[in-house]
């Protein structure tokens, strides 16, 4: 029972864990990338003509549209420098997309002025030696490709140069913090030359929207518009399939060693039934069929298994509660200051489900297996007495 309880609990702990990495990874996605993007086929910036814009808010499921513009752009402060994405928005965007809940120092200003505001991430900020205590005293040079002129034959006349004003850092994760500037939509469209141009519209879509639903119907209602819809899961599909496959193999090597551990039960019902053979002989000459002998051994080794489960799922859960609460295993430099957590009913009561069938099942083939070699070996013995 013993055995059964701490390979159950630690079954709902490691389930627990990667349910809230997931939900961590879901998290910090959540703030930072929409529900569904509408780009177009061609991957390149288009323009989105007022009546398709007016046509896809008029959705009852979005909750807002936002145009954005991304493109690779060279960036210098001071003597450094390195290249990123640079991704103009609107400048409701941070609180639309929840980036302000982001942010490191500074606030999320992009609001369109005559100076061009910028918000790198933290990642940027390492790579070229930014500050964090807000005193930028410094600009920050921004260089975007023309397009059509060749960077060997018109050197620095291959870019347009923009100079704009830190207003503050974003932090989402290692990889997102590397990779994106964000700058005001319209200077973006003016450095890059596209006026009126994006390239994407990020979809913002009421609470409890099924967002696969939407993006299945957008991709068959505007597909002769040359649009297609991706949800933030396929955006991602890597990360969260990497995060599953490692979820349920992990189960799959528990679960073995559940089924190893349920072999423990059966060799106690094992001794029990050679302890008990004086008490069996008499119980069988006062009536008890082999089923009912079967019966209670069946029956004592699935309260055994289930006792043991019950005491690994309560033991389990409070080790989690015990995490989720008061954080004893913390995470030093990362997103979160003690490791994920999160406790869901479902998978506990498919844990539960899986300890009691597999130790039932084991119990139902094994005692029977057990009380038939017995039943044998007494007629070879009463074979034997006969002869003698």
């Amino acid at each position: 029972m013993v055995v059964v309880a701490f390979v159950t609990a630690a079954m709902v702990i490691v389930m627990s864990a990667f349910n809230g990495i997931e939900s961590l990874v879901d998290d910090l996605f959540a703030h930072f990338d929409a529900p569904v993007v509408v780009e177009h086929f061609s991957k390149q910036p288009f323009e989105i003509s007022d009546e398709q814009y007016q046509r896809m808010s008029a959705d009852e499921r979005v909750l807002k549209l936002k145009r954005v513009l991304e493109d690779d752009v060279w960036i210098s402060y001071g003597e450094a420098n390195g290249v990123v994405v640079m991704k103009g928005v609107e400048e409701d965007y941070g609180s639309v997309t929840g980036m302000k809940d982001l942010m490191r120092s500074g606030n999320f200003d992009v609001s369109d002025t005559v100076t061009v505001s910028a918000v790198p991430g933290l990642g940027v900020c390492g790579q070229l030696k930014i500050p964090l205590d807000e005193q930028w005293r410094k600009d920050l040079l921004i260089r975007v490709p023309i397009k059509g002129r060749k960077l060997s034959r018109f050197r620095e006349q291959a870019f347009s140069e923009v100079t704009s004003e830190i207003r503050g850092v974003f932090s989402a994760n290692a990889e997102l913090d590397v990779k994106y500037l964000f700058v005001p939509l319209y200077n973006a469209q003016q450095m890059m030359g596209m006026r009126g141009k994006v390239s994407s519209l990020e979809v913002f879509l009421k609470p409890e929207v099924d967002i696969d639903e939407v993006a299945k119907d957008w991709n068959e209602m505007w597909v002769n518009d040359s649009l297609q819809m991706t949800t933030r899961n396929q955006k991602n599909a890597l990360i969260y399939k990497t995060t599953q496959s490692e979820k349920w193999a992990t189960f799959a090597i528990l679960f073995f060693i559940l089924f190893i551990a349920s072999f423990n039960i059966v060799s106690s019902l094992s001794m029990l039934i050679l302890e008990k053979s004086n008490d069996l002989k008499i119980m069988s000459s006062m009536g008890a069929s082999a089923l009912l002998i079967e019966r209670v051994f069946i029956f004592q080794g699935v309260l055994i298994n289930a006792l043991g489960g019950l005491v690994g799922l309560l033991l389990g859960l409070l080790i989690c509660w015990g995490q989720k609460t008061f954080g004893w295993i913390k995470m030093e430099g990362a997103v979160v200051d003690h490791y994920p957590i999160e406790i869901d009913g479902l998978s506990v009561a498919q844990i539960g489900g899986t300890v009691l069938f597999t130790g039932t099942l084991f119990c139902v083939f094994m005692v029977r297996w057990l009380m038939r070699r017995r039943s044998r070996g007494q007629e070879k013995d009463l074979v034997g007495n006969v002869a003698a």
